[in-house]
Order: C-alpha cells, then structure tokens, then sequence
C-alpha cells in the first residue's frame, strides 16, 4: 500500500518526533499507521498492525515547487510547447529542441559543428533552406541521433538524392526531360542539373514539384 503525498497533505500530519504521525485526527491515523523507520527526512517505512496482522508501506514526501509562466525561460517554454521534436516542422526547431534537451548553449554546438556562434545562431533562425548535411552529421552525432531526425521534408529530400528522385518522378509520368520541363514550367538545363545533382532545387520549386506527384498518386 503506498501512501500518496496528496492524502498525507489532506489530513494535515506532521511527524512530532514519536513513532507516530499525528494531526488533525490523530487518533483514526495513528491507529492505522505508524512510523517503522526513518530513511531520511522524506522517506518513512510505515507499519499497521490491524487484526493481528502487520503490513509495511513506503511513505515518501515530495516537495513540489510550482513555477508560474512568468518564471519561466524561453528555453523552458520552447519545450513545454513541444514535448515532441518530431512533430517539429523546420530544421531550425529541430536543432533548437536537441540543443536545449542536451543542457548545450549556441556555442557548445557551434563548436562541434566548426562554425562561428553567428553563423550557428543563423541555424536556429529559419533563415536557411538548405543546411549543409556535413554540419548537421556532426550536430547529429553530438546529441546522438540520427541526421534525419534534424531534417525537414526539403532537406530529407535533398539528403537522400534529389536527382534520383526527380528523375524517378519524370520517368513515372512517362516524359522526356524536355516534355517534363515544359509541364513544371522549368528550363530545360535548370531540369538536368537537378537530376544530376549539380545545384539543388529551391525550397518552393520542390513543394510545387511533389504536389504533382501527389496529384498523381490521388488519381
């Protein structure tokens, strides 16, 4: 049987340096419970003797400090609002949340990662589109996760080789290059250097991109 702090509070007890707890009734309690034994100023091991038999329990007080919001940190705040960093959407967020999760400062991971404070602190801001993956491998391995736990849909998608996937997404509508550059209104050599990985495709463009491809699946 565990005696719940919530119920000790409610009846108001206090231990009066006897073997017993006593209080408002301290009559009905005692009678019930009694200390055994005091492990430390928090944490009794009680006893009852009640028809002949005799039962233990833990009693264990906490002592809770309630913090109101305007006690609070950013950071604190920043994790309160998001218990779970995957349902994060920016890579900005997902670094901020490792970060402050890991007790680290903007200099600590900056370190790691061998970038200046500013440029890192440039990271956390959601001014970037594309992250360069070899500062995020690093950041990764500092809170020990895996890269794509940092990593929006575009840069995943960046990650795990755009030109493939385009090309994948042409060959699945049955165009040619030039065919599928004149249905996504994009130059035809702005098309063969994203399949074959020569400059990355914006942020926007790869949004407007894959809502083609999902329009296909829905058909």
């Amino acid at each position: 049987m565990l005696l719940m702090q919530a119920d000790v509070l409610k009846k108001q007890l206090y231990h009066n340096g006897s073997d017993e707890i006593t209080g408002s009734n301290p009559r009905t309690f005692s009678d019930i419970w009694k200390i055994y034994s005091k492990m430390s100023d928090n944490f009794f091991v009680m006893y009852q003797n009640k028809n002949g038999k005799v039962r233990y329990a833990p009693l264990y007080i906490h002592t809770l400090r309630f913090i109101n919001n305007r006690h609070l940190t950013k950071s604190q705040i920043f994790l309160r609002d998001n218990p779970d960093p995957e349902k994060l959407e920016t890579v900005s967020d997902k670094l901020k949340w490792y970060r402050i999760n890991s007790g680290l400062l903007q200099r600590d991971v900056a370190n790691v990662m061998e970038v200046d404070r500013t440029t890192y602190s440039r990271y956390e801001e959601n001014v970037l589109e594309a992250y360069p993956i070899d500062k995020l491998l690093k950041a990764a391995e500092l809170f020990g996760i895996d890269v794509t736990s940092l990593l929006d849909d575009y840069n995943l998608f960046l990650y795990n080789g755009q030109g493939k996937q385009i090309k994948g997404l042409r060959k699945s509508m049955k165009l040619t290059q030039s065919q599928f550059a004149i249905y996504i209104k994009t130059p035809l050599g702005t098309l063969k250097k994203w399949e074959q990985d020569k400059v990355n495709i914006q942020k926007k463009t790869f949004k407007k991109l894959f809502s083609f491809q999902n329009t296909l699946i829905d058909v």
